[in-house]
């Protein structure tokens, strides 16, 4: 009787040992960083502001053609109406290589929407043997890297981010034919 006494009382001492230990156990477990509320630092603005202008002082600004860029299929009924001059002809009406501006949005970068130029059309409007091609520029953009679990804010860094700015045309890119004599190598006479 006393060991069946001592057994049961064992088993309830054991079982409130293991309640304790899994409540404890939930109470010291981790928050994953992902978790963390973090915040944007007050002086973001600032940053990016700071990082354009050393950006404009170190470097001009670069603009590239993109000349393995692809037109949307089927391009859109403007490519084929030829464009048009006069006092009421928007902008769209006038070009060459007409556009459309898009919104470029990254939850994780500074500024985190960016307008876009986006070109319509793969040949020059006006019959012309010129081809659209979009023009390229980088702008200084701040890039989230982490967040500090102990100040709770982010962390960016310095980044820049490639964008459309807009179109133009160009004709194909042709090259002179180089002399015959400069693909073979002549040997000297000897005598």
């Amino acid at each position: 009787m006393i060991s069946s006494f001592l057994f049961i009382l064992f088993l309830i001492t054991f079982s409130n040992i293991t309640v304790t230990a899994k409540r404890h156990h939930r109470g010291r477990k981790a928050i994953p960083l992902n978790l963390i509320e973090c915040k944007e630092p007050p002086n973001l603005e600032f940053m990016l502001n700071t990082w354009r202008n050393e950006m404009q002082i170190s470097d001009p600004p670069m603009e590239s053609f993109d000349e393995e860029w692809h037109p949307p299929q089927p391009e859109p009924k403007i490519c084929e109406i030829l464009p048009k001059g006069g006092k009421t002809a928007t902008i769209m009406d006038r070009a060459l290589c007409p556009w459309q501006w898009r919104q470029n949005y990254d939850e994780s970068r500074e500024p985190k929407v960016i307008a876009e130029a986006f070109c319509l059309c793969k040949h020059a409007r006006a019959n012309s043997p010129a081809y659209c091609m979009p023009i390229r520029h980088e702008v200084a953009v701040l890039r989230r890297t982490h967040c500090d679990p102990i100040t709770k804010l982010y962390h960016y860094t310095k980044s820049t981010h490639t964008i459309t700015i807009g179109c133009h045309s160009v004709f194909a890119r042709t090259a002179r034919a180089s002399p015959l004599s400069n693909h073979y190598r002549i040997a000297p006479l000897e005598i």
